[in-house]
């Protein structure tokens, strides 16, 4: 991830490994999920080991603890929120998101 921030003229970012920080300092979260195995469904998921189950919990604590959107740059998760969780498989994908989910935040009016 600080290769692909390093090569962008995005701010770069601060990075937790695997724990959860406070986000409130924060515009959005990008949540690396590229080394975890797809979980198209409930039973795939649940067959998973237990530290990559932990980090998808992850994810799901940021949704649950923050109000922040969350890009999710991995294989595909079948419980992946898409009204706050844009997602990304690819670095060209993610770079489209991040450009997507900054011009969003700039731009769109809440009510």
């Amino acid at each position: 991830m600080e290769d692909f921030f390093d090569r962008t003229p995005f701010t770069k970012p601060d990075f937790a490994i695997a724990k959860f920080q406070p986000a409130d300092k924060y515009n959005f979260i990008v949540f690396d999920a590229r080394s975890l195995p797809a979980a198209p469904n409930i039973e795939t998921f649940a067959k998973l080991p237990e530290a990559v189950q932990g980090h998808y919990f992850l994810l799901d604590r940021y949704l649950q603890d923050t109000n922040k959107y969350i890009l999710y740059f991995g294989k595909y998760y079948y419980n992946l929120n898409q009204e706050r969780c844009p997602s990304a498989n690819s670095k060209f994908t993610l770079y489209a998101r991040v450009q997507e989910l900054i011009d969003f935040i700039n731009n769109y009016k809440s009510e």
